[in-house]
């Protein structure tokens, strides 16, 4: 039995990717976002309109990256946790040097 290494995973949950870093969730929300844009474009002063969808557009890339506070969340995954958080129970933990 001596010699054989196991590998165990470390994770079970896995996402399903649309594109090459593109996952499902994403995608959905990106689609759910221009979809509200388009709704809301009639709020918009005609003469601003593009500016607005080029703000959107970028708005939607930004809130789909990952987050640099919380590794496993995508930043409106954070904004969402920030807005329904406690001063009790969400507290940052800060590491000085070395490995996080």
């Amino acid at each position: 039995m001596g010699n054989n290494i196991w590998k165990v995973t470390k994770e079970l949950k896995s996402q399903t990717k649309v594109f090459k870093t593109l996952y499902i969730f994403d995608f959905f929300f990106l689609i759910t976002y221009i979809s509200l844009t388009y709704m809301f474009r009639s709020m918009v002063h005609t003469e601003l309109r593009m500016e607005y969808y080029i703000f959107s557009l970028l708005m939607a890339v930004v809130l789909t990256l990952p987050s640099s506070f919380n590794k496993k969340r995508r930043n409106y995954q954070s904004i969402c946790i920030l807005l329904k958080r406690t001063d009790a129970v969400y507290r940052p933990i800060v590491v000085k040097g070395g490995k996080e």
